[in-house]
């Protein structure tokens, strides 16, 4: 094909002042500016507002990576300073018991400010001091790039020792027929019916409702018997004593064993009231109530009541199946 004549249009832009409008873009169909289909001959340029937002995207680019460089810095300082305050916690425990208390009190110290007792604890940090009853504080120093922290952590162990007394006071006071001693009795006798009896490791105090000849009688663990007419103290009481016998009123008839004697036998006891002479007898409408009363040298009393409606006499035998028999009893 001839085509050394033809004849090539090319179209021509003129720059204007800059205070008009840009040119429009050019269309898609326009090759001019194409890198693909650029015109056979003529360099290619790209167009300015390429470079215009490389700029813009590298300047954003800077200016985010000197935020980072700014806020990376601040979050971790402000990360540690929060842990730390998060990882303390002030908490006071004061224990009283009793009347009686020893306090002991165990001081430490460490940069965590983590401080952990079964009784009592108290920490803090970041600048701050804990004061408890026991005032005492001891700090350590952290620091972070640029930021000083201070922390403060105080742990206090208060331990409790209590001591418990126990008293205990048994008073006995025995009165059966609410008549009072005409005299003061001693620390080894009390007052019974108006009589100083006899008291010691052991002692059976006798006592009846109306006037008459009553008698006491105690048979021993050895079977050994205490009467009138075998009063003691000796061999054949076991050293026990019959101290008071009465012979026309209610009483009191006391056998004991004293404190400065022999220990009384172990075993068990027989009391019995035998009804002598009573004037009248005993009857349905006129009994008699007797009443024995059995003291310990540990403060303890055993009482045995029965009462009698028939004259029947048992003659100072005294066993676990006599007529007469009131109770009885072991000894300690």
């Amino acid at each position: 094909m001839a085509t050394s004549n033809r004849t090539k249009v090319v179209q021509s832009y003129f720059l204007v002042s800059a205070t008009l409008p840009p040119p429009p873009p050019l269309p898609r169909e326009d090759t001019d500016n194409d890198y693909y289909h650029r015109r056979r001959g003529t360099a290619w340029l790209p167009a300015a507002n390429c470079t215009c937002l490389s700029s813009f995207l590298a300047g954003l680019a800077l200016i985010a990576l000197l935020a980072i460089s700014i806020i990376i810095p601040i979050l971790v300082i402000l990360s540690t300073i929060s842990n730390e305050m998060s990882s303390t916690t002030t908490t006071t425990y004061i224990m009283v018991t009793s009347s009686i208390t020893t306090a002991t009190t165990i001081s430490s110290t460490s940069a965590t400010s983590t401080s952990a007792t079964s009784t009592s604890t108290t920490s803090t940090s970041t600048t701050s001091t804990s004061t408890t009853s026991t005032s005492t504080t001891s700090t350590s120093t952290t620091s972070t790039s640029t930021t000083s922290t201070s922390t403060t952590s105080t742990s206090t162990t208060s331990t409790s020792t209590t001591t418990t007394s126990t008293t205990t006071t048994s008073t006995t006071t025995t009165t059966s027929t609410g008549i009072s001693c005409t005299k003061i009795c001693t620390s080894h006798e009390t007052c019974e019916a108006g009589v100083c009896v006899g008291i010691g490791y052991l002692s059976c105090t006798l006592t009846w409702s109306r006037a008459g000849d009553g008698d006491i009688v105690l048979r021993t663990p050895y079977n050994h018997v205490i009467y009138w007419n075998n009063a003691g103290p000796s061999v054949s009481t076991d050293q026990g004593y019959l101290d008071i016998d009465d012979k026309n009123r209610t009483g009191p008839e006391n056998i004991f064993w004293s404190n400065s004697s022999s220990i009384p036998p172990t075993g068990t006891y027989y009391v019995c009231f035998e009804p002598y002479i009573f004037n009248p007898n005993a009857s349905y409408s006129i009994p008699i109530t007797a009443t024995v009363k059995v003291r310990r040298s540990t403060s303890t009393t055993l009482i045995f009541t029965r009462t009698f409606t028939s004259p029947q006499r048992d003659y100072y035998v005294c066993n676990s199946g006599s007529i007469t028999l009131l109770g009885s009893f072991t000894y300690p």
